[in-house]
């Protein structure tokens, strides 16, 4: 039977994904995982509407400490599944967003958690799950990697997009669309991977870009994404988003991102429904 395991205490880790994307006082208060974020006009994709994605690194952030709040003495949590269902328009007015997340079952493998990302109102603005694997890691070997926030141009210039967030646009293909990345220093996770929630965001952009052709506009509504193996520093990781569905009012899409060797990394499902 599963159960909570006694808490371990927790270590906090930010990088360069949390600077990127305004995500911090990320804590933990024996219950509740919580952390905030500052929105802005950057969250806003190439079509001028937020970004569904853009709340990944927080979402991911928030659910994997409270796994990790619950991890075996000598172990991290790594993401194995990762669900977001939008609940309202995201705001990119400079407010803040508060994710609240809940640890929902653990035991000596892995764990659920569950989260909200509420605006200043109090409104639910996305609902979250995350199932995450224990792995056996040395908190000792987390080394900061080389990168200087004060230089970066996602943070010091005033013109900001998804390029200077990740260093790669979403494009459109014959039959879907693709995103290539490089896996460099300012989106790692503490253990020296792609960060999860970066992932996700990449996913979200290229599949939305995908099904975005004529017809209405359309938003993402829901994105979920299965983490096959890690994408480590210096990869070269291509997203590539095909069509399942393209309707008048609601479109599918599924986007795989490959790595060097062209095996699978991630494999999302991005839900898209048309606007109001």
């Amino acid at each position: 039977m599963s159960h909570l395991p006694t808490l371990v205490p927790l270590p906090v880790v930010s990088l360069g994904p949390e600077a990127l994307f305004r995500v911090y006082d990320l804590a933990h208060d024996g219950v509740v995982t919580s952390g905030s974020m500052q929105t802005g006009p950057w969250m806003s994709g190439p079509n001028g509407i937020p970004c569904t994605g853009s709340l990944g690194v927080l979402v991911d952030n928030a659910m994997g400490y409270a796994l990790i709040a619950a991890r075996p003495q000598g172990h991290w949590s790594v993401s194995a599944e990762i669900s977001m269902e939008l609940c309202a328009t995201i705001p990119i007015d400079g407010s803040l967003l508060r994710a609240e997340a809940s640890l929902l079952q653990a035991d000596a493998f892995g764990g659920l958690a569950s989260a909200r990302v509420l605006d200043e109102g109090g409104r639910v603005i996305a609902l979250c799950s995350q199932r995450g694997r224990f792995i056996g890691h040395d908190q000792a070997s987390m080394l900061a990697p080389a990168w200087d926030a004060d230089t970066d141009p996602a943070l010091t210039s005033s013109i900001l997009g998804t390029a200077s967030l990740i260093g790669a646009e979403p494009l459109r293909t014959t039959d879907g669309g693709e995103l290539n990345l490089t896996v460099t220093p300012r989106l790692l996770n503490p253990l020296g991977n792609l960060h999860g929630g970066i992932s996700l965001y990449a996913s979200e952009l290229v599949g939305l870009a995908a099904l975005q052709r004529s017809g209405p506009q359309l938003e993402t509504s829901s994105v979920h994404v299965v983490y096959a193996r890690p994408i480590p520093l210096g990869c070269d990781v291509t997203f590539y988003a095909s069509i399942t569905h393209r309707g008048q009012s609601l479109a599918v899409a599924q986007v795989t991102s490959t790595n060097d060797a062209g095996k699978p990394c991630t494999i999302a499902t991005v839900t898209a429904h048309s606007s109001p």
